[in-house]
């Protein structure tokens, strides 16, 4: 994940580069995704145009199977988080 958000980084140096966590899933111990989303906060945060995006609020209840997004919308969550985290991302009426 470090090398792919540093090549971006270095690749396109004055735009706002966003790297999402791992989404909790049902087929996986929380502890490995936290562990997962640990490594990448810490190998991104010295990257100066690199923002990380947690989704702290989303549970494997949310997710249809405990695996994949349901459609209808499921938006409002991800734009809750990326709003968060970069607010330049969206205007608040944009979704």
């Amino acid at each position: 994940m470090h090398e792919m958000a540093e090549k971006a980084s270095q690749t396109f140096p004055t735009s706002r580069i966003l790297v999402s966590t791992l989404l909790p899933r049902l087929d996986f111990p929380p502890s490995v995704i936290d562990k997962i989303n640990e490594e990448v906060r810490h190998s991104c945060s010295s990257l100066p145009n690199v923002h990380l995006v947690h989704h702290s609020s989303i549970r494997p209840w949310h997710l249809y199977d405990g695996l994949h997004a349901p459609e209808p919308g499921w938006g409002q969550d991800f734009y809750k988080n990326y709003q968060r985290c970069c607010p330049w991302v969206l205007p608040n009426n944009q979704l």
